[in-house]
Formats: C-alpha cells, sequence, structure tokens
C-alpha cells in the first residue's frame, strides 16, 4: 500500500529546543528549590497530564504552581512567561518536507497545553509547514494512547499502513508501529530523512 500521509511530532522532532532556554534551573535556585523539583511538582500533582489531556487550562496550571509555592502575582505572571517554548524551527528537517507536500500529506501530532495552536501559529508559523495539526489538549487523548493516532489518520482519511510518523520518544514511536503505521524513532535529521526516503521509495510510486 502506498503512502499517502507523513505525521511529525513537533517538540524535539520539527522544533528544537534552544541550549540556552532552561527556566527551570534558573527559577528553582532563586526561590531556594532542589533542582528539578518544579518539573517534580508538575508531574506528581497530575497537573501535567490534566493539562495536556485538556482538564485544565495551561493558565489554571501555573496558577496551581503559584499557590504550590507561595509565589506573588508578580512571580506567577514571570514564571509563566519563562517557561513558554522557545524552540527554533529544524530547518533541515522541515524544508525536506516542504519538498514532499505536493505529493502527500503532512500532519503533525503533539502532546502539548492549552495555546499551543495560537503559539506555535504565531511564534513559528508551524501551521503552514504542515497541512493540518493535532493537539492532546484539544482531543482529550495524548501520545503514547493509541487513540490519537486513530483519530488522526481517520480525519486524515488515511489508513495506518499508508502512513509514516516520526517521534522522538520511543514509547510513541511503539504504539504508532503496533497499530501498523511504518514508525521511524526520530534521533537527528540525517537518520530520520533516510528512514523516510527509504519508505516512500518502497512503498510510493512518487518518490
Amino acid at each position: 500500500m502506498a503512502i499517502r500521509t507523513l505525521i511529525f511530532d513537533i517538540g524535539g522532532v520539527l522544533l528544537k529546543p534552544k541550549p540556552s532556554h532552561n527556566p527551570d534551573h534558573q527559577w528553582e535556585s532563586r526561590l531556594g528549590l532542589p533542582e528539578g523539583e518544579i518539573k517534580r511538582l508538575i508531574t506528581r500533582s497530575g497537573w501535567n497530564r490534566a493539562a495536556t489531556l485538556g482538564q485544565i487550562s495551561a493558565h489554571e496550571l501555573w496558577q496551581h504552581v503559584g499557590e504550590r509555592l507561595a509565589l506573588s502575582n508578580e512571580q506567577l505572571h514571570a514564571i509563566e512567561s519563562d517557561f513558554r517554548p522557545d524552540d527554533e524551527i529544524n530547518t533541515t528537517l522541515v524544508n525536506f518536507i516542504q519538498s514532499l507536500r505536493s505529493h502527500y500529506t503532512i500532519a503533525a501530532i503533539s502532546n502539548a497545553w492549552s495555546d499551543a495552536r495560537e503559539a506555535l501559529t504565531r511564534l513559528y508559523g508551524l501551521d503552514k509547514m504542515v497541512d493540518t495539526m493535532f493537539f492532546s489538549y484539544e482531543v482529550g487523548v495524548a501520545k503514547p494512547d493509541s487513540r490519537i493516532y486513530q483519530l488522526a489518520i481517520s480525519r486524515l482519511k488515511a489508513y495506518p499502513e499508508e502512513t509514516i510518523f516520526v517521534d522522538d520518544k520511543s514509547a510513541n514511536v511503539d504504539t504508532a508501529r503496533l497499530i501498523g503505521m511504518h514508525a521511524i524513532w526520530y534521533k537527528d535529521n540525517e537518520q530520520t530523512i533516510a528512514e523516510i526516503k527509504k519508505w516512500l521509495e518502497r512503498l510510493s510510486s512518487v518518490w
């Protein structure tokens, strides 16, 4: 069955974090907290999962953090601003993807908190780089739950066997393979592009 659709993860694949952006350590040092404490708090409390599934907004999550850490209103506003994504476009991979768009549907799936669509559109123009984007907080299910993959391919009117999926987390890749997608574990651009070309050459008359 020929490939019709390619789906990419966003954070860590289409976008890469800037090396200098590390708000966790800065705020932990400022507040006298152990290293990693903010992420542990967000995860263990269940707030991260709730925000990822759209059960609370990103702003509500930070309000909970502010209450737990006894932050002032000024500190709360600053920490919420500092933790917004400060990524850069993975130009090499994105340019390669653009070369495929005349023949294939290109989509993205991301586990994200509320307002991710607006931020990624405004900051990076990501909506112009892919045909459609699926966010966990909008659909109420997150990777590696197979339902988010099934929802995406259903809306794209594709079959798993017609789809290449790329993600930088092995658990997400494993689930995609289990439902029949041609999944690639992203490690670097060279390896990923080579694997995409391999699948396209094998399963597509276009490439």
